[in-house]
């Protein structure tokens, strides 16, 4: 009987909140499968952009998605794909590149994510998340080489590439403010750490990686250029972060949009009210 006890004991006292040194949060635990449903998720990616004459100025996006999330109990993961509702372009020098949400509505869902909770100390990690911009048919679609130049895109490769915004133009437009447009193909993928906070609440930051090729512009000649050829992540890697909080499992695009308006999803980073909130 006494061993049981100190087994059992032993087994408690593994699950302990372990404290994130890089966000300066405590986790708040939850049980296995209890973050399975329906949640809406902002992330931030910071980058610095350089400028001629003015050096590094700072740049990035906000996006905003959807999530529909299961768990899988013989891998103890879970499984979730998700759909980009909206977003928009941080101005750099007071020059804004954007893009309707209904543009960022028509990225095809990312089906193929995983989510590993260790439920015994708190930390949360996701990975496999792809947004394709105007491409399709990616036999990997994470991992396949594009192409860095125009003739390199309208060769072998052209016939992955599309007009996703049904514009008359190949690939998806960025309209620049004053300028003109571009018309560009992008992938982006992004990877997430942070802890929960329960079972209805995940923070962290994350890994973006953007590859940008402009296909043609319409306007001022300095548009003919890579849109992210002369960017770089902000080096400090808390400006870009992600807030993902649950909603109602008949929740759309709209109810995402509406929770990062009315207080639902964090509109800065999430880490100082985590801290208020999980302390003592």
């Amino acid at each position: 009987m006494r061993a049981f006890f100190t087994l059992l004991l032993a087994i408690v006292a593994c699950k302990r909140p372990v404290y994130n040194d890089e966000l300066g949060v405590t986790p708040i635990l939850a049980k296995e499968g209890s973050l399975a449903g329906t949640f809406a998720l902002r992330s931030i990616n910071a980058l610095l952009v350089s400028v001629p004459i003015l050096g590094d100025l700072e740049g990035g996006g906000d996006n905003l998605r959807l999530i529909k999330r299961t768990w899988d109990p013989a891998t103890k993961t879970y499984l979730q794909r998700s759909q980009l509702c909206g977003g928009q372009n941080f101005p750099v020098f007071g020059v804004i590149t954007a893009a309707p949400e209904s543009t960022y509505r028509l990225v095809p869902e990312s089906t193929n994510e995983v989510v590993s909770v260790d439920h015994d100390t708190g930390a949360y990690l996701a990975t496999g998340h792809v947004q394709l911009w105007a491409l399709r048919d990616l036999a990997d679609p994470i991992n396949d080489p594009l192409p860095k130049t125009v003739p390199e895109a309208k060769g072998d490769f052209y016939s992955h590439i599309y007009d996703m915004d049904g514009d008359g133009h190949e690939g998806f437009t960025f309209n620049i403010k004053g300028q003109g447009s571009v018309y560009v193909f992008q992938r982006k993928t992004i990877d997430f750490r942070g802890v929960i906070l329960g079972p209805d609440r995940a923070i962290g930051v994350g890994t973006n990686v953007n590859e940008t090729l402009t296909l043609s512009y319409r306007g001022s000649p300095l548009l003919d250029r890579q849109t992210e050829g002369s960017s770089r992540p902000n080096p400090d890697p808390l400006r870009s972060w992600f807030d993902e909080v649950r909603i109602p499992d008949d929740s759309d695009c709209d109810t995402v949009k509406a929770a990062s308006l009315d207080g639902r999803l964090a509109a800065e980073a999430p880490f100082e009210a985590a801290k208020k909130a999980t302390a003592g």
